[in-house]
This record gives structure tokens, sequence and C-alpha cells, in this order.
């Protein structure tokens, strides 16, 4: 799938940009900041439509957002103050000037999730406490209760008790 925009061609498939067939070398939330601004051309996208598409939901800081568009104007050669590209519209967002080829084929195109670093290290930390807490604190139900027992200060009952204990192991020895 490939789009025109001006004198740039962007390749989804090989996720790159050219220009007038000359390769452009664009960092990858570059390269989805582009692609973001192109598919929705002509419309104007907010800081957090941008922060939606761009960085999967994650909540980036505007300042985030616009230096990131910096970057992008000074890979494809945009001047801010004269821009052949990238249009700023204050407290709005940001848009393409011109008009895009292809995006009749917008639809056909899959995002793919990125990984959530912040989402797997809370799901680590929840599983790394709970394993913890469930070793270290043993359940009231398993602990060895003194309900019943009877203390015996006689010294004679304990030989009869271990008379008991013997004719309890004879019993198991002629059970088998």
């Amino acid at each position: 799938m490939r789009y025109s925009f001006k004198d740039l061609s962007i390749d989804i498939t090989s996720r790159s940009v050219s220009r007038d067939g000359e390769a452009l070398k664009l960092p990858e939330l570059s390269f989805e900041l582009l692609l973001a601004l192109v598919q929705s051309a002509p419309a104007i996208l907010s800081r957090e439509q941008l922060s939606n598409t761009v960085w999967r939901k994650t909540h980036v800081s505007d300042e985030t957002i616009a230096q990131r568009i910096k970057l992008l104007r000074k890979s494809l050669d945009d001047d801010p103050k004269n821009p052949r590209y990238i249009r700023t519209i204050r407290g709005r967002g940001y848009t393409l000037l011109g008009v895009v080829s292809g995006q009749a084929e917008l639809f056909q195109t899959t995002v793919v999730p990125r990984f959530n670093m912040k989402a797997a290290i809370a799901v680590i930390s929840f599983f790394c406490v709970s394993v913890t807490l469930i070793v270290l604190i043993p359940l009231e139900s398993d602990a060895p209760t003194t309900e019943g027992v009877v203390s015996d200060i006689n010294p004679s009952s304990k030989n009869k008790n271990k008379n008991k204990i013997g004719q309890i192991r004879g019993d198991e020895r002629r059970a088998f």
C-alpha cells in the first residue's frame, strides 16, 4: 500500500518514505506520526487524537508531541515558518498541506498493537506480590491447634500411652 503526497511517497508495507525516489530516513514514531496525518488528511488531528493513534493511548504530553512533529519536519526538510507538508493549527492540532492520493485503500490497512511496557510491568508486579503473600502468609486453617489436647501431668499415664501406641502399631502390622 502506497500513499502519495506532494513529492513524497509513503509505503506502508516496507514502512518507508521517499522524496522523488530518494529514500528518507525516519524514526519509527516519526513514520507513525506521518502515517496518521496522511491517513486522516485533510482533517486536522488534535494532540489527543495523535496520542491515541501514534502512541496507542499511552498518555503523552503536548511537549512530546510537539517535539515529535519537530523531528518529523526535520526529516522531511519542512520549515515550520514556511511549511510545505505539515501545518500547525494553534489550539487545534496538525494537518497536512495538500491532497493525499491512495486514501481509498485506507480501510485495508491493519494496526499492529505495540507492546505496552507499563502494562507488562504492572502485571508482573501484581503476580510477584500475590505469590509472595501466598507463600509468606500461612492460612489459619493449616495452623496446628491446641483444641482438644489434654495435658497429663501423671507420669504413670505416659507408660500407658506408650503401650497404646505399641498396640496400634501391632494392629497395623496384622492388617497387612
